[in-house]
């Protein structure tokens, strides 16, 4: 092989190395850009897609961990240890210290996150996976190996052995970001690994996650710059005119205009996602809108039954309204259209209320096996709004920051994706 084509081949290789540090690169700024943009779901208003929860994690049977003892539901464990051999590649003899591995291993169950709404199941299986470190230590002392280290060979264990540990904890706080499934013939959401799809836990909080993927993002595209810089120079050879400068600028040049047009096509899909979310968001509102104004008449038909009611809960039960609601017109909710909804979702929480202060003054009302399996549908329905309505809330928020923003808000105006409304109720701000 000439040097020429020795030259071409190692510029195409180092070429390769470049490519795959900018892969890498923009899957981290993505993954950031999924962190931030996801709203935080509550445990109950998980629903089938992405999602993001945040709370404690919990197991009835947690595991223990191989050296701190800690219960939890994943651990990771590696111990090595520190041995004396002969010095390789040296005639004249003399020895070396070093760490050899001598065993690993870990552990994962099921579990759930729980927080004041409800908990949520999560299969960890395939998931990427950061736990707290509770043991990086080092233990022993030189001296205690055995005696060959120190007979005439000076050869074998030292006596000291360093030992790593990390655990998701119970009873500790736990981000999970992943793909919602329903299970239980669609009587339960559950987080699982999904085909193409992020998947993350870890005991950080989402801000510490999205600044570790932002940094190391950054870190890597500089590396594939550099080292894109070095391809063209090796593909350009020793008679380029300019000193290989001009290769090396063109090379860097080509692995910047690459990772800006990669940004720009995730800024538009991040768009795309937000305006789905919304929809998912507020496909859920109307369902349980929809919900509660059906439970509402048939909760006060059911407490007018009783004939002993004074004339005070009578009059309450007869002012109490299901709020008009007829469903959404929709995928996306013009202005008027989320007026009306908070209008009704604010008249529905108002006979909530009502509802549920009669039944605290009526203990036989609220004996009723019938009203009482109406008011739980109600109030489970109260808590899904509630959640749904944040959701929703979250991601016009997230949708206005990403839109006032380059290249965000040239985006929106060329894909004609416009902001909507927040959905509140009385008493809110926003």
């Amino acid at each position: 092989m000439d040097d020429s084509s020795f030259r071409v081949l190692m510029a195409a290789m180092v070429a390769a190395v470049a490519v795959v540090l900018l892969v890498q690169a923009l899957r981290d700024q993505q993954h950031r850009r999924r962190i931030t943009d996801l709203p935080t779901s509550r445990a109950k208003g998980v629903f089938v897609g992405l999602n993001e929860v945040a709370g404690t994690a919990r197991a009835s049977i947690p595991l223990l961990s191989r050296f701190s003892r800690t219960p939890c539901v994943w651990y990771v464990w590696r111990e090595e240890q520190e041995t004396r051999r002969q010095r390789r590649g040296n005639d004249s003899g003399g020895t070396e210290t070093v760490w050899i591995e001598i065993g690993r291993g870990g552990e994962m169950i099921h579990f759930t996150v729980e927080d004041d709404t409800g908990q949520v199941e999560v299969h960890p299986e395939d998931a990427e996976i950061r736990g707290a470190v509770t043991i990086d230590d080092v233990i022993g002392s030189r001296g205690g190996g055995t005696l060959l280290s120190f007979a005439g060979g000076g050869v074998g264990p030292t006596g000291r052995y360093r030992r790593y540990e990390a655990v998701v904890a119970t009873d500790e706080p736990v981000y999970v970001l992943g793909t919602a499934r329903l299970v239980d013939d669609g009587r339960r959401p559950q987080i699982a690994a999904a085909d193409g799809a992020p998947f993350f836990i870890t005991t950080k909080r989402e801000d510490e996650l999205a600044g570790m993927f932002r940094w190391r993002g950054t870190l890597v595209l500089a590396a594939a710059a550099l080292v894109g810089g070095g391809a063209a120079v090796l593909a350009a050879g020793p008679d380029d005119v300019a000193g290989g400068v001009v290769p090396a600028l063109l090379g860097v040049g080509a692995v910047v205009v690459v990772a800006v047009a990669a940004n720009v096509l995730a800024a538009w899909n991040g768009l795309v996602a937000l305006r789905q979310r919304q929809e998912r968001a507020w496909s859920l509102i109307d369902v349980q809108l929809r919900r509660r104004h059906d439970l509402i008449p048939r909760l006060v038909a059911s407490a007018q039954a009783y004939a002993d009611l004074e004339r005070d809960a009578q009059a309450t039960l007869a002012a109490i309204r299901a709020g008009d609601w007829d469903g959404a017109r929709g995928d996306l909710p013009g202005s008027g259209e989320v007026e009306q909804a908070s209008a009704a979702a604010t008249e529905q929480s108002a006979a909530t209320r009502s509802l549920m202060a009669l039944r605290e003054s009526y203990p036989e009302l609220g004996a009723d096996v019938l009203f009482a399996d109406l008011f739980a549908q109600l109030v489970d329905s109260e808590d899904r709004v509630a959640a749904s309505r944040g959701f929703f809330n979250e991601s016009v928020l997230a949708l206005r920051q990403r839109t006032d923003t380059f290249p965000g808000s040239i985006l929106a105006r060329w894909g004609h994706i416009p902001t909507r409304q927040m959905f509140t109720l009385d008493g809110d701000a926003g």
